[in-house]
C-alpha cells in the first residue's frame, strides 16, 4: 500500500471509525476488528470521495463509480461507471445541501453529533 491517502473519516453512533481512502476503499475499525470494503467486495470503486451515515446507521460511500451503502457486512451499489447517473449523483451527494435517501448530509451530520 504505497501512496494511500485518507480522504474522509467518519465516527458513527456506535463509535465505529470508518476511513475512506484514495485507492484502498473503506476501512471499518470497530472494537479492535478491522474490515475492508473495496471493489472486490462490492464498492463501485476503491477511491472514496466521502462517507456519511444515515438514520439507520448505514454508512454510505461516494465514489467516482457510484454510491454504495454499507449495512452490516452487506454492500449495495447504486450506479456504476464514471459517466452513469449514479456516479454523478454520488459526487453531488458529497456537496453540502444535496439530499441522499431523504437525508440532507448537513442534517445527518448534526443528528449524529447529538
Amino acid at each position: 500500500m504505497t501512496n494511500v491517502w485518507i480522504t474522509h473519516l467518519l465516527e458513527d453512533r456506535q463509535g465505529t471509525l470508518w476511513v475512506g481512502t484514495n485507492q484502498n476503499g473503506v476501512i471499518e475499525l470497530q472494537n479492535g476488528i478491522v474490515r475492508r470494503y473495496a471493489h472486490d467486495s462490492g464498492l463501485p470503486s476503491d477511491s472514496v470521495q466521502c462517507l456519511f451515515a444515515d438514520a439507520r446507521d448505514h454508512v454510505w460511500a461516494c465514489t467516482p463509480g457510484g454510491l454504495a451503502e454499507i449495512a452490516g457486512e452487506t454492500v449495495r451499489t447504486f450506479g456504476s461507471g464514471g459517466r452513469s447517473a449514479g456516479a454523478r449523483r454520488s459526487r453531488r451527494v458529497c456537496e453540502p445541501g444535496w439530499w441522499a435517501r431523504g437525508w440532507r448530509r448537513q442534517r445527518a451530520d448534526r443528528h449524529l453529533a447529538r
